[in-house]
């Protein structure tokens, strides 16, 4: 059994672009023609050449709400900080 513990996945930011569209009627000239930029944080769970995967939530085994973003749409990859503890000082 491979463990899935978020103390073993780095947390990531990853900004990405996704697809836009429009489920109404709308003038031509209100409509914006461009790229939805996305940023999404979850727990890294595989980044290759093809696609980097985020899990959402995780225990010792299991996960949930994966994420496969494709690598050719990535505008950045960001490991963020480790989570501050109870007792801990939140501004250091």
């Amino acid at each position: 059994m491979v463990s899935l513990a978020p103390k073993k996945l780095p947390k990531v930011l990853v900004r990405w672009l996704d697809s836009r569209s429009y489920p109404e009627w709308l003038p031509t000239d209100l409509i914006e023609f461009s790229l939805a930029t996305c940023e999404s944080v979850g727990f890294l769970k595989e980044s290759n050449r093809e696609k980097i995967v985020l899990l959402q939530s995780v225990s010792d085994d299991k996960s949930a709400a994966a994420l496969v973003i494709p690598k050719k749409v990535v505008l950045s990859q960001k490991i963020l900080g480790r989570r501050v503890g109870r007792g801990s000082n939140a501004n250091h």
